[in-house]
Order: C-alpha cells, then sequence, then structure tokens
C-alpha cells in the first residue's frame, strides 16, 4: 500500500534546528502562556516564539559560558 501525505511535514535534525524555524516562521504567534498567581490575582502571560528562541538561546550561552559546552546536563523544575 502507498503512503499518502496529507501535508507537507519540516525535517529537522536538532531541537535548536526546530526552535529557531518555530522562532522564524511564527514568530508574533503565542507558544504558551504562563499563569501568575499572587493569591487572588491571576495574570496571564503570553510568550511568542520569538521570546521563547531568544530566552532559549541566552540559555544556552550562558550554559556555555559556565563550562557545559559539549556536556550532558538536565533542567528541572
Amino acid at each position: 500500500m502507498k503512503k499518502v501525505l496529507m501535508y507537507d511535514v519540516k525535517q529537522f535534525k536538532t531541537i535548536k534546528e526546530m526552535l529557531e524555524n518555530s522562532g522564524n516562521e511564527f514568530a508574533d504567534r503565542t507558544a504558551f502562556v504562563i499563569k501568575h498567581k499572587d493569591g487572588k490575582n491571576v495574570e496571564y502571560e503570553n510568550i511568542t516564539y520569538e521570546r521563547f528562541t531568544r530566552e532559549i538561546n541566552s540559555l544556552g550561552t550562558a550554559l556555555i559560558d559556565m563550562g557545559f559546552k559539549d556536556k550532558k546536563i538536565a533542567i528541572i523544575r
């Protein structure tokens, strides 16, 4: 049976490549929403793909500056 693609699929070799593509292609769109709660006050903050990509790149730069280049790390919250 022949496979039929219903839509175009982009191929990425790395997570970095995928994030950079999303940051460029969907820059002004909301990637996710953060809920800030202070007592009974609740506010929601939209994080765009552009901002998320920029912050991920900043994190990567900081980790390299700390000597973690080519090291395996885990980020746990």
